[in-house]
């Protein structure tokens, strides 16, 4: 494995650990501390492995389904765990994962028909930047998290929280804004092939 896969599949192995530390009640407030690390650490792969990938010139099919689906797999599963324990409340962080999940089948959806009819799917600038929103927007809730464990100065909690609310939503936005954009610039996908 090249060294570039290497990096995104630490990004992985990440996972479960920034799991069990948000969920780990018996270490609190320092688990959701030790969770929002891990998130930033994984996060930072994400560049990492690709700067190596274009450096090193070893860009693989294998290292581009790791990279996409390690992402996918970090934003869904940092969602849920504010979601879960409601530092996103009801009903919104339902309706976000919903859109979040959702936009993640369909674009996954378009690179398989893509696929069949032999095209590569590109991911475009509007997605990375709805990528570097969701980033910044997650872990911003999981650091709310741990603050509303860890102090009681409320005013601090609410600035942490309004820088979380904004970023958060920027995302959301831009995450149906990406699987609007994708439906259109590959509505060509759908058209029957003619005989």
């Amino acid at each position: 494995m090249n060294l570039p896969n290497r990096i995104t599949m630490v990004r992985i192995i990440l996972l479960p650990f920034m799991v069990f530390f948000y969920l780990a009640n018996f270490i609190a407030p320092w688990g959701k501390l030790v969770a929002f690390i891990l998130f930033i650490i994984a996060a930072s792969t994400d560049k990492l492995d690709g700067y190596y990938a274009r450096k090193l010139n070893q860009t693989t099919v294998l290292g581009n389904f790791l990279d996409t689906n390690a992402d996918k797999l970090l934003t869904n599963i940092g969602l849920l765990l504010v979601v879960c324990d409601g530092t996103i409340p009801a009903p919104w962080g339902v309706l976000a994962a919903i859109v979040y999940v959702g936009r993640d089948v369909v674009v996954c959806a378009l690179k398989e028909l893509a696929a069949t009819k032999n095209h590569v799917f590109k991911v475009d600038n509007l997605g990375r930047i709805k990528a570097g929103f969701q980033m910044v927007g997650i872990p911003a809730f999981m650091f709310v998290a741990f603050l509303k464990q860890a102090i009681t100065n409320e005013t601090v909690i609410l600035v942490f929280e309004i820088i979380a609310i904004v970023t958060f939503t920027i995302a959301t936005a831009l995450t149906i804004i990406s699987m609007i954009n994708y439906l259109v610039k590959n509505r060509h996908f759908f058209k029957e092939d003619e005989n």
